[in-house]
């Protein structure tokens, strides 16, 4: 409150000086200019405010007195003063501008900088529930693949045993195929009847069929489809040999690609045998050209056999021609029923059988 005194001194000094000057007595508004200089020049502070009231001041005191120059020179003073505060004005805004693009710069990047964090926290957070679901699900691959192993080490054990039983199983029947023959065989060389001994004959190849088929069931120890073509050649040849009619040679038209089923296996051998059996016994004695054609074709769905010789035929068995059916076609029916399949038999020109069924 001490400093606010001389300064209202001054200017009010300096405002009765300019009231003199415009009521036309510049010698009292001089006296009062010189007072208030006097007083302004007492303080310690300049003021910029009462500076530009001076020059003023003084520049209206020249003009009252007719002093021109020296006005003139206060004038430009004053704008001198004037331009000085514009540019001091101008620079503490510009500075201020600066200040508060600095600051409002600084306040951006702190809010860049806390998004930032923020961003990165939740980041983080993702990172360890990703990070807890993936070792979850790790432990849980680990878990399944722990069990999956242990399963296959089960199931490839039981498949061994399985193997092992299958294969013992197969030794068992061949070992019992074979001492059924050789009992028969024994009972037939014990036989003086000549039909009895055939009967045992029969049996036993129809047990060496039973034996060939065994054998391609189980090859390489395990069970396959068969393959026709040699399953039935190697029947026929069987059977030609076990009857002496090795010269011969039949002609077979079976695709290498068919396969039977393994239920379809027996039917179809015991078939075949019974009619390769008939054919020597009855079509090929005392024939000078014997021949033997079999045959199996596949169309649409089902498989169809023939097999047929250019023996002399014979009579089907029948209630009025007083033919009783023999073991061999009651074999034969039995089979073709299992197969669900239907069979005939053409006897215009030699025997022709002819079958055909679901396959």
């Amino acid at each position: 409150m001490q400093l606010a005194k001389p300064y209202d001194q001054v200017n009010k000094l300096l405002n009765l000086s300019n009231a003199y000057i415009v009521f036309g007595q510049p010698k009292e508004a001089y006296g009062f200019l010189q007072r208030a200089k006097t007083i302004y020049n007492t303080l310690y502070q300049d003021s910029r405010v009462i500076a530009l009231g001076f020059e003023d001041t003084y520049a209206n005191y020249y003009e009252a007195v007719g002093n021109w120059k020296a006005a003139l020179e206060h004038t430009k003073k004053r704008h001198e003063l004037e331009k000085r505060d514009y540019i001091a004005d101008h620079e503490g805004a510009v500075t201020r501008l600066g200040m508060e693009f600095e600051s409002e710069k600084k306040e951006a990047l702190l809010e860049s900088q806390r998004k930032e964090l923020a961003l990165k926290s939740e980041n983080i957070k993702t990172q360890r529930w990703l990070l807890v679901a993936v070792s979850a699900l790790l432990l849980l691959a680990v878990s399944g693949v722990a069990v999956y192993y242990r399963l296959f080490r089960q199931k490839a054990r039981i498949g061994r045993q399985n193997a092992e039983l299958v294969q013992e199983q197969n030794h068992r029947v061949k070992n019992n195929l074979q001492v059924v023959s050789g009992l028969l065989q024994l009972q037939a060389n014990r036989l003086s009847d000549t039909a009895a001994i055939a009967a045992l004959e029969d049996t036993q190849l129809r047990l060496k069929v039973m034996a060939a088929l065994q054998k391609k069931l189980y090859e390489n120890d395990r069970l396959t489809p068969i393959k026709a073509a040699d399953f039935i050649q190697e029947l026929v040849d069987m059977a030609l040999l076990s009857f002496g009619c090795t010269p011969i040679v039949p002609h077979y038209e079976i695709p290498e690609t068919i396969e039977l089923p393994l239920d379809y296996a027996l039917p179809v051998g015991l078939i075949v045998n019974e009619l390769t059996t008939n054919a020597c016994k009855y079509a090929f004695a005392d024939h000078p050209d014997p021949r033997l054609t079999v045959r199996m074709w596949r169309q649409d769905n089902d498989l169809h056999l023939q097999l047929a010789d250019n023996g002399s035929g014979f009579k089907p068995p029948s209630p009025t021609n007083g033919v009783r059916q023999s073991l061999g076609m009651k074999i034969i029916d039995l089979q073709v029923k299992q197969l669900k399949g239907k069979s005939s038999f053409d006897i215009t020109e030699g025997t022709t059988f002819r079958m055909h069924f679901r396959g």
